[in-house]
C-alpha cells in the first residue's frame, strides 16, 4: 500500500479542522485481498487510529490480479484523514524507526509494508525541489516538507532553516 500525505483537501471537498492541521493520507493498497475487504478493513482500523476513509475514484488504476483470486482487481485509492495530528505523528514515527511500516500495523491481518509519501501542493513541491537542489550545492543534508512548510537543516544538531517562499532560498547561501 503506498500512501501520500496531503495538507490540502479543501480541493477535495474532505473535511478539514485548521484547529487540529488535521492531514488526508491518500493509501494506494497493492496487497492482495478486493476492494470491498481493503476498504471496510481501513474504515474499521481507521476508528482506532481516529480516521475518515473515503474512497478516490478518480486515480488511475492498474489492472492486476492476485493468483487464484478472480475477485481481486486493480488497486483502489481511498483517502483517510487524520482528526487529530498526535495519530498521524505516532503513524510517521513508527515508520521512521523501523523504515518500512507493516501493514498489519494499521490493518489487522494484513500483509506487506506501507510506504508513505507526503504530497504537497504545486507550489510548496516546486519550492521544495529548489530548495533541494539548493541546499545540496550549499553542503546541507537534510531537506524535507511538512504541513506546507520546507525546512532544511545542515546537519542532525544544526537549527531549521523554514523555506516558506522562493525569495528564503537566500538565507541558504
Amino acid at each position: 500500500m503506498t500512501a501520500v500525505f496531503e495538507t490540502s483537501c479543501s480541493a477535495m471537498g474532505i473535511w478539514y479542522n485548521a484547529l487540529y492541521r488535521s492531514t488526508t493520507v491518500k493509501t494506494l493498497p497493492t496487497l492482495s485481498c478486493s476492494r470491498s475487504s481493503m476498504i471496510s478493513r481501513v474504515r474499521r482500523s481507521g476508528r482506532v487510529w481516529a480516521l475518515n476513509v473515503n474512497e478516490v475514484r478518480w486515480l488511475p488504476l492498474s489492472a492486476r490480479l492476485a493468483d487464484g483470486q478472480p475477485e481481486t482487481s486493480a488497486a483502489r485509492s481511498m483517502v483517510a484523514q487524520f482528526k487529530q495530528i498526535v495519530s498521524r505523528d505516532s503513524v510517521l514515527k513508527l515508520k521512521k524507526r523501523s523504515g518500512e511500516l507493516p501493514a498489519s500495523a494499521l490493518l489487522p491481518g494484513a500483509a506487506g509494508s506501507l510506504r508513505l509519501y507526503e504530497m504537497h501542493s504545486n507550489f510548496v513541491h516546486d519550492l521544495l525541489r529548489k530548495a533541494r537542489t539548493t541546499a545540496t550545492a550549499r553542503g546541507y543534508r537534510h531537506v524535507w516538507a511538512r504541513d506546507g512548510i520546507v525546512c532544511v537543516r545542515k546537519s542532525d544538531g544544526a537549527d531549521v532553516i523554514e523555506l516558506l517562499a522562493e525569495s528564503n532560498l537566500e538565507s541558504l547561501l
